[in-house]
């Protein structure tokens, strides 16, 4: 769409420079590149429909995650994970020097989609764990589904590895944007997003949109001090 734009302009000037000078019966003359132009409203229409798309999935997603986990902690750290994922990714694309075309448009639905999986399930396996620590949930959490997110990831590679083998343009580029992500996701929820549950998860009701964090310890709650 941006490559195209500027040729299309130069040769519509071209061709208002030939009407104005054209005989009355040469006026309808327009300039033609088959497919090329026609489509530029439709690709237009799918990079705009991208950009305002991922904003507003962005904060869907936040806004389910906050109603299933009910913590504003958990919902930010997923959110921030997923952000984290989507911004790697979309470097690979600027760094391989892809225009937003159509296919560029598909492929960031599908980073959303896969970037999300990953984290989401580390983050259920934690807020569930029947451990009071947030260190011991954690590894309750690596433990449970560590090995599950792992298959699924290396399942998702290898499919769109086979992807490398097509002819045409299209199937390369998803690709190297399904693999990436899936690398690129996995890492960010098991380190990143494990690190942050390490440092700052959140224990008893903190952060729980129903209950609000106190000050009040116990003599029980002593030993799980950071």
């Amino acid at each position: 769409m941006h490559l195209k734009l500027p040729i299309f302009h130069s040769w519509d000037l071209v061709v208002k420079q030939f009407k104005s000078t054209a005989p009355r019966s040469m006026q309808s003359i327009s300039q033609n590149a088959n497919e090329h132009w026609a489509f530029m409203d439709s690709e237009n229409a799918f990079t705009q429909s991208a950009k305002q798309g991922l904003p507003i999935a962005l904060a869907f997603a936040f806004v389910v995650l906050l109603i299933a986990s009910r913590n504003i902690i958990i919902a930010l750290s997923v959110i921030s994970s997923i952000a984290i994922a989507l911004i790697s990714v979309l470097y690979v694309i600027v760094t391989r020097d892809w225009r937003l075309g159509i296919a560029e448009s598909i492929c960031l639905i599908i980073i959303l989609g896969l970037s999300v999986d990953y984290t989401v399930h580390l983050a259920n396996e934690f807020i569930y764990s029947q451990h009071r620590h947030r260190k011991y949930k954690m590894k309750q959490a690596y433990k449970n589904i560590g090995v599950s997110i792992f298959s699924g990831a290396v399942a998702t590679f290898g499919a769109g590895a086979f992807l490398y083998g097509a002819e045409l343009m299209l199937y390369n580029k998803f690709a190297i944007i399904i693999c990436c992500t899936v690398v690129i996701s996995f890492i960010v929820s098991t380190i990143f997003f494990g690190a942050m549950m390490h440092i700052f998860g959140p224990m008893r009701s903190c952060g729980d949109v129903l209950y609000f964090c106190t000050d009040k310890e116990t003599a029980e709650d002593e030993e799980y001090r950071i």
